[in-house]
């Protein structure tokens, strides 16, 4: 009996150390599938997918709304730089920030010419390369991404002048967050015949690709605007205002604060 049980054990102890492993395994892939860096290959057509889509040129008018004329502006997570570029048509003076030099690659294309901006690649989640002070600050659909939530906003907090405003999108912790940002973007795109061309299409294939990762981490991180309001209290910032169901759209929120 004895020696059945110890075997019984040994056995357990051994398929518990291979489900340790693949699960192990299993974290590694999601985290390959939802690094921002394997997501270079999106930004070929990523402006024309984004500027069809009604959800998305709201939320760049609502940062735009957000910003007066010749501000010092960070765009903290700037992507290709599309609402850089609308800042920097204000007059503005950007700090665009990204993690991942492809997409800034693109941003740097659109303003080759423009002297009013500089673009930096890093993790604000880590460190922030900049050390002057901006008056304005915005975080376009990046969270609830950053590995480092807390550090992200954190960073962004020390880089702002007294009273210098934060302006935030964010995609919402709901059930149905894959169909909100993909199926009913594609069934936009295909009423608006954006996904006929080949090129764009290839695109959208790669987003769809990587679409159920990101709708996962969405729901596992669960930053609800309760949450983020909260922590932007705790980080110290004041007249914290929540755009709740901002143009009928239950997939993001919008808030802003103070410093």
């Amino acid at each position: 009996d004895l020696q059945v049980r110890s075997r019984r054990q040994r056995q357990m102890c051994i398929r518990d150390r291979i489900e340790i492993l693949q699960k192990r395994f299993l974290h590694k892939m999601e985290s390959k599938q939802t690094s921002w860096e394997s997501l270079e290959k999106y930004f070929t057509n990523y402006d024309t997918i984004q500027l069809h889509s009604q959800r998305y040129l709201h939320m760049l008018d609502f940062h735009v709304n957000q910003t007066p004329d010749n501000c010092k502006v960070l765009d903290a997570g700037s992507g290709t730089g599309i609402l850089s570029k609308k800042l920097l048509e204000k007059g503005n003076k950007l700090i665009s920030i990204d993690i991942n030099e492809n997409a800034l690659s693109f941003l740097r294309e659109k303003t080759k010419y423009n002297k009013n901006i500089s673009i930096s690649k890093a993790d604000l989640s880590i460190n922030f390369p900049i050390k002057e002070k901006v008056d304005i600050a915005h975080s376009m659909i990046v969270l609830p991404f950053p590995n480092n939530t807390t550090k992200y906003i954190q960073n962004i907090f020390n880089s702002l002048n007294e009273n210098g405003k934060i302006v935030i999108s964010a995609w919402n912790c709901v059930d149905d967050i894959y169909v909100g940002a993909i199926e009913k973007l594609e069934e936009e795109l295909l009423v608006k015949k954006v996904l006929n061309k080949y090129s764009v299409n290839q695109t959208w294939n790669n987003i769809k690709k990587n679409g159920y990762s990101f709708a996962k981490e969405i729901l596992k991180k669960n930053l609800t605007e309760h949450k983020l309001s909260i922590l932007l209290k705790k980080i110290g910032f004041k007249n914290i205002l929540i755009y709740d169901g901002i143009y009928n759209n239950k997939y993001t929120y919008h808030i802003t604060a103070e410093k």
